[in-house]
């Protein structure tokens, strides 16, 4: 639906969004529509109050309700002066009052005396009260015990009209599906052949099968296969080209439409039709839309992106060419959505994104945006500012009384929220001159936690968010609140409690983040312990590695390092648990090369783990290859590189190189190993440092941690560092040069927010005589330092 200049038509419009227009929710006028329209509404805030969902018909009258009767039956008695929309309103409320109340047979007589002319009831809030209707006469023959009547009316809904409702009709879906709800319990193992006897749109066939899949209903893949080639092959082949004057055969293409959103349908024979179904019609919005999600799903992103832009030049033509307006508003959305979940949403990192994919997606996140805006703005949804206190959820009710909405719109919200961030932070944003676009997110954050309180992976994710922006007590207290609530053993409960150590060891004292890791280690083996012969999540896998990492930096922070090092093997004794196969083969007689290593009560921990020692035995036949995943691999050199760090603070140098060695073998060489091995080598051994650290620059320009080492090599210089340089001049011209990475760490918002990138160029400035900078740079350095976690928010 889009812009209409009718007022009451407009009201009409916003209720079928499931959107409560200001005129209703506050009236100002004395007008019979507006008066019966603010009767629903306080009928539904008084449901909402008391935690009922008025599907079910109450034991004990409720006073309020018969209010409520009272003034519908006022009105109703207005009968010459009430239009017949306001009269068909009133009845279906009055029926719905009376059904609460359990006045049973009034309310039936009621909803079938309910009744209008309205054309195709095109209207979506008019579609909706028709579907409402009906089911309710269901239910209210149900509670009779009358199933003869009960599946007539169930039947008669299902059948009503002759187009499923749209996205953007959503409160009708709301009362379709309800109507679904019962249909399933009639129709035992409901397949195919019987739904084709149920129904007389076969549309809705699919628009069925794909709710009950939801509800855990299994269908004989051969069996709607062959429903689905053969009905798609019947649509088509009677399906002509449309003429100048024709519209598209809109059956057909919602058809598509559905079969493409089934679970059960593979992709590629989606393709094969909507491809067709393509050449049958003009500039389909509803198939061009199926054709983008299909290709995202099957993996081809240019084709998608290609598919996305004609589609997006179709919406903007139909915008232009009616009265400003869009058509199916929600589904349009969806698709921007779409589009960038499957870039940036999950675990899908933004660090191999390509200059013209970042102004790609910058276009295509700028205009959902305004999409998002028009929508609210269009149909006055309330919105949250960015100042608004999340922990106080009873201090705004929106009016967005559409439970499938709001959790449309949280999911929007979010959406642009993810993907705000992986942009402007990303290394093609500079980012004093983006930052006030990246802190855009709080606000996309806040609406869409307000919209759905009930999804903990978003509220993670903004405290997550804010953390980084060093907003720690706000944080803090979010993450509190929300882990009070928390009793699911689940990757959020593990991530949000490993968060929230970090967020705590920002404080000196560390004894409260100890405890805190402590009790997640005791979890994590508890958990393991519940779930022996269970598969579990890589991400699952990943967060409980990281936890333990997390575990040694605080001891270490706390007992020191030699304890850290006494703790490493309960590292690889978890990796081993969770992967369920040794990192390699324990052998019996293991000696070190090292004379460093003294503490023996950790040697004789670690040798059954440790692969770079050298093996003074008969060499055995080599064990045969395990194939590891990717991810696996990645964690496994994580670990590695772990403990070549804490070898190296025990000043366990040979080790700590040896370990490095053994991270590239278990994945490859990396910007990471090779940045290790540079500080490793830092004092005894500069040009390996700096073969490594420029090495590792060749990999990935902008790593961080590289062009730390590299200006720590040339800035803190020994006799040995001394020899790297010729001479004086290209001592200087080396600072000169790290200056200007330095500098270009700063334009970039995750390596901005490192205290030692700062303090580096405060040297650099007082060096070279810049006492403004280098006292801003210096004092930068130590804000970031008072807030700095014992790792990284990202490790969460």
């Amino acid at each position: 639906m889009g812009k209409v200049d009718n007022p009451i038509d407009t009201i009409l419009q916003k209720k079928g969004f499931g959107i409560w227009p200001q005129d209703v929710v506050q009236v100002e006028q004395d007008d019979p529509l507006i008066t019966a329209l603010n009767i629903e509404y306080r009928f539904q805030q008084h449901l909402t109050i008391n935690k009922l969902d008025g599907l079910i018909p109450l034991q004990n009258p409720d006073s309020k309700i018969d209010l409520f009767i009272e003034e519908s039956k006022s009105l109703l008695a207005l009968s010459s002066g009430l239009d017949p929309i306001t009269k068909f309103i009133l009845l279906i409320n009055v029926g719905h009052f009376k059904f609460i109340q359990n006045q049973i047979n009034d309310s039936i007589d009621i909803l079938k005396a309910a009744d209008l002319n309205f054309g195709s009831h095109a209207n979506n809030y008019i579609q909706s009260l028709f579907y409402r209707k009906h089911f309710l006469l269901a239910n209210s023959y149900h509670q009779l015990q009358d199933f003869t009547n009960e599946e007539k009316w169930l039947i008669t809904g299902v059948n009503f009209f002759d187009k499923i409702p749209t996205l953007s009709n959503i409160e009708s879906l709301k009362w379709l599906n309800l109507i679904y709800s019962k249909v399933l319990r009639l129709i035992s193992t409901p397949t195919v052949s019987k739904l084709d006897k149920f129904f007389q749109n076969k549309n809705f066939i699919m628009s069925f099968i794909d709710y009950s899949i939801d509800q855990g209903i299994k269908y004989d893949p051969k069996e709607l296969i062959n429903f689905v080639t053969t009905r798609s092959n019947s649509l088509l082949s009677s399906t002509k080209f449309p003429k100048s004057d024709e519209l598209n055969n809109y059956e057909l293409e919602e058809f598509l439409s559905q079969v493409n959103d089934c679970k059960l349908i593979k992709p590629e024979l989606s393709a094969d039709l909507i491809e067709k179904g393509i050449n049958k019609t003009y500039q389909s919005h509803i198939l061009l839309r199926a054709l983008t999600k299909n290709l995202l799903i099957l993996g081809k992103k240019e084709e998608s992106y290609h598919s996305f832009e004609v589609y997006v030049d179709y919406i903007e033509r139909y915008y232009v060419q009616n009265n400003n307006s869009f058509n199916d508003i929600l589904s349009i959305l969806n698709t921007f959505k779409l589009m960038l979940s499957f870039r940036f949403r999950g675990n899908k990192s933004s660090d191999d994104l390509t200059l013209e994919e970042y102004d790609r997606y910058v276009s295509i996140l700028n205009k959902f945006k305004k999409l998002l805006g028009n929508f609210y703005d269009d149909n006055g949804v309330l919105k949250i500012e960015q100042d608004f206190d999340l922990l106080d959820e009873d201090s705004l009710l929106l009016n967005v009384n559409n439970d499938k909405l709001r959790q449309f719109l949280s999911e929007i919200w979010y959406t642009l929220a993810i993907s705000n961030i992986r942009l402007y932070k990303s290394s093609y944003s500079i980012f004093p001159k983006n930052e006030s676009i990246l802190k855009e997110s709080i606000g996309f954050f806040k609406n869409s936690i307000y919209n759905d309180y009930k999804n903990d992976e978003i509220i993670l994710q903004y405290v997550k968010f804010i953390a980084t922006l060093r907003k720690i007590k706000e944080s803090y207290s979010i993450l509190k609140n929300f882990l009070t609530k928390q009793t699911i053993k689940n990757l959020t409960f593990f991530k949000s409690w490993h968060l929230l150590a970090l967020i705590v060891s920002i404080e000196e004292n560390k004894d409260e983040s100890f405890k805190i890791i402590n009790f997640l280690i005791n979890e994590i083996d508890e958990f393991l312990e519940l779930t022996q012969g269970e598969s579990l999540s890589i991400e699952l896998k990943n967060c409980f590695i990281q936890i333990k990492i997390t575990h040694l930096s605080i001891i270490e922070s706390l007992l020191g390092v030699e304890q850290s090092l006494d703790s490493l093997p309960e590292l690889f004794a978890l990796y081993n648990n969770l992967f369920k196969e040794p990192i390699v083969q324990e052998s019996e007689k293991i000696e070190s090369k090292s004379n460093q290593l003294h503490r023996t009560s950790t040697l004789a921990k670690i040798k059954s783990i440790r692969s770079h020692k050298e093996v003074k035995t008969t060499p055995a036949p080599a064990p045969p290859t395990i194939k590891i995943s990717i991810e696996q691999a990645k964690l496994l050199q994580q670990i590695w590189l772990v403990t070549s760090t804490i070898y190296s603070k025990a000043n366990l140098f040979e080790d700590a190189q040896q370990a490095v060695l053994e991270a590239e073998k278990s994945f490859k060489q990396t910007s990471e190993t090779l940045t290790t091995l540079g500080l490793i080598s830092i004092v005894d051994d500069p040009q390996l440092s700096l073969k490594s650290f420029e090495k590792a620059l060749d990999i990935d320009r902008d790593y961080s941690l590289a062009i730390i080492g590299l200006s720590n090599l040339f800035l803190h210089q020994n006799s040995a560092q001394a020899k790297i340089f010729v001479n004086e001049k290209d001592s200087r011209a080396a600072i000169a040069r790290v200056k200007i990475l330095l500098e270009l760490l700063t334009e970039r918002f995750n390596s901005s927010m490192i205290s030692e990138v700062w303090y580096l160029l405060s040297q650099i400035y007082e060096e070279y005589g810049d006492k403004k900078r280098f006292r801003d740079a210096l004092w930068k350095s130590v804000d970031l330092e008072e807030t700095r976690p014992i790792r990284d928010f990202r490790y969460v």
